[in-house]
């Protein structure tokens, strides 16, 4: 004999008010990023950088992607500086126990080569810890380097609450004898 289920009136209206509040939240938060665009409170990236075309995604990852008018083969402390102009930053910002390569009203951003990613997540921490501004990490990808590793640093540094971006050249580089 098959048994009959039945749902109290009250039920049915606490679910009802919880699913139109649901529904409302969710168009109020799409409402909200129409009307001020996509840039989150979180964003490191200001809009002129945006506009000018500074700024990109590695499309495979989306992550974000800064372009700086520096060599491939410059040192990076002119990766550092291009990127501090770019963010509205301030460069080499010393603290008690080191030097942070960027600084800006809400990031600690420590700029490595995409082979010292393991060292950029450590100090990126370190300095956040130190200045209570939010991590991050500016990687310099050159071209033609390998990025079958981005996936799993964009893992790690979100379990830590570490932003991620790339950082570009948008100069060629340059062959022998050049």
């Amino acid at each position: 004999m098959p048994t009959e289920v039945t749902v109290h009136p009250t039920a049915k209206i606490a679910l009802t008010a919880v699913l139109i509040a649901v529904v409302v939240g969710g168009g109020l938060v799409g409402i909200k990023r129409l009307v001020h665009g996509s840039q989150t409170e979180d964003s490191m990236i200001p809009p002129s950088a945006i506009r000018t075309g500074e700024v990109g995604a590695l499309s495979q990852f989306l992550l974000p992607v800064v372009r700086v008018p520096v060599s491939p083969e410059a040192h990076e402390h002119e990766w550092t500086e291009a990127l501090a102009a770019t963010l509205d930053g301030r460069t080499e910002v010393a603290t008690d126990h080191g030097r942070i390569d960027v600084v800006t009203d809400r990031f600690a951003i420590e700029v490595d080569r995409l082979a010292k990613w393991h060292e950029a997540i450590g100090q990126a921490s370190h300095y956040a810890e130190t200045t209570k501004k939010r991590p991050a990490i500016a990687l310099i990808v050159l071209p033609g380097e390998g990025v079958e590793k981005l996936e799993l640093i964009e893992d790690t540094c979100d379990s830590k609450a570490i932003k991620l971006l790339i950082l570009e050249t948008t100069k060629a580089q340059s062959g022998p004898g050049e």
